[in-house]
C-alpha cells in the first residue's frame, strides 16, 4: 500500500460462488470482496490503530513458532 490510507463510506464491490451438489442443492457460498472502494464523502485520515487493524497488525512481533 502506498501513501496514507483514508477511511470513506465504503462500498465494495464483489463477488459471489455458490457451491451445489450433484442433484443440484446448494451446498455452500462463498463471498469474495474486491478491495475497490468510491470516495462518497469526505475522507479523513486513519489513526495508527486503524490501519493496524486494516492491515492485520496486531502489534504483537511474535508468531508463536
Amino acid at each position: 500500500m502506498t501513501g496514507q490510507p483514508y477511511k470513506t463510506q465504503e462500498r465494495y464491490l464483489y463477488s459471489e460462488t455458490v457451491y451445489h451438489d450433484a442433484d443440484g442443492n446448494e451446498v455452500g457460498r462463498e463471498r469474495a470482496h474486491d478491495d475497490a472502494w468510491w470516495d462518497t464523502a469526505a475522507s479523513e485520515p486513519m489513526t495508527e490503530q486503524e490501519i493496524a487493524d486494516y492491515i492485520g497488525d496486531s502489534g504483537d512481533e511474535s508468531d508463536g513458532l
